[in-house]
């Protein structure tokens, strides 16, 4: 045997060792055993099915090592997902290592899944309620309690849940800048301004940017009224905050009255608001801190800290983040209307429709 025969030879008997090796690690949840099973449509359907406990569960759609891609942070490859004929989305994860399998990490694999099931203009209502109690628990037939003696639980589903967690001997419990005076059994929360209470019983009041929540102690479940008169009568609270967050960053409702509005804007690095007008509102803006840069019909203009520009009404224009660092300014709106859906977009980096 020649010398070329014996380098042949040898090189086989390693790739041979080497698949030896390879099937004799193999197991049901090896990576590489599990990405081929699930693969098949058929394959992925049955584990679904034990997993679920539903027989008539039936997939139209399979694809293995999907990748969800994140502009504004972490992006995530899903090891399978799968689609069911009414559009439910499953998520399979082939974890042999307890280090990664965490809540946190189910939690953002859902999230951006989620993000991902709308089109752009599509309403958030579409998204299913597919939670893991609707998906698994209730549907369960082998669920089992188990009594936990000498330990608290409270599910902290509510103001009341809270109060009741929280509270101090004379049961007050009392979060943010708060001064008060001969108060039992009451609950005082507040985020901004200094709240005072003064002879107050088996009351809740809680104080957001957004609203001011005063009940009596017991009926924090009965908020879910409130709620559905809000949507009756149309109220924008229902859908608008002070802080509202879009694909390129952020912005807070500082101020507001007659013909005006007053913003505080945050763009992140690399993100740039869509190119558009507005035909009822003139805006001023003022750089807090960062580098931005403006659009305006046919220029392009950098203005940085301590600078301004004016953009009137009816003309194009478009601001972006071109540096390392979040880039904040006030804008400053006019007009006689100044709703949000004043705005008409000619071309979006984030696939929003045109108005």
């Amino acid at each position: 045997m020649n010398n070329t025969n014996l380098l042949k030879t040898g090189f086989v008997n390693e790739r041979f060792r080497y698949y030896e090796k390879l099937v004799a690690e193999l197991t049901m949840m090896s990576d590489m055993f599990m990405r081929n099973v699930l693969n098949i449509l058929e394959c992925a359907e049955y584990v679904l099915r034990v997993i679920t406990e539903n027989d008539d569960l039936e997939l139209t759609e399979v694809v293995v090592q999907k990748d969800y891609k994140n502009l504004q942070g972490r992006s995530a490859v899903l090891d399978c997902v799968a689609v069911n004929g009414r559009k439910e989305i499953y998520d399979i994860e082939v974890q042999q290592e307890k280090a990664g399998a965490g809540p946190k990490r189910l939690r953002y694999h859902s999230s951006i899944i989620d993000a991902h099931s709308l089109f752009a203009g599509e309403d958030f209502e579409k998204l299913p309620d597919i939670s893991i109690d609707y998906a698994v628990a209730e549907k369960s037939a082998r669920m089992a309690l188990v009594p936990l003696a000498g330990i608290y639980w409270n599910d902290i589903g509510s103001w009341d849940a809270i109060a009741e967690t929280f509270s101090d001997s004379t049961g007050n419990m009392y979060s943010g800048d708060i001064i008060a005076e001969n108060c039992t059994n009451t609950m005082i929360l507040g985020q901004e301004r200094l709240i005072a209470g003064l002879d107050l019983q088996n009351l809740m009041v809680v104080d957001t940017p957004d609203v001011l929540l005063v009940a009596q102690k017991g009926k924090s479940q009965d908020v879910k009224q409130l709620v559905k008169k809000l949507k009756k009568e149309k109220r924008k609270e229902v859908d608008e905050n002070r802080t509202m967050y879009r694909p390129w960053g952020s912005y807070t409702i500082l101020a507001e009255g007659d013909g005006y509005k007053v913003k505080r804007i945050t763009i992140n690095p690399g993100a740039k608001l869509s190119l558009q007008l507005h035909y009822h509102r003139s805006e001023h803006w003022t750089v807090i801190s960062g580098t931005g840069k403006l659009t305006l019909d046919d220029k392009e203009v950098f203005f940085r800290e301590n600078e301004s520009t004016y953009i009137p009404i009816g003309v194009r224009h478009r601001l972006e983040n071109p540096g390392k660092l979040p880039l904040s300014i006030i804008e400053v709106q006019n007009g006689k209307y100044l709703g949000e859906d004043d705005i008409v977009r000619f071309d979006d980096m984030y696939g929003r429709k045109a108005e």
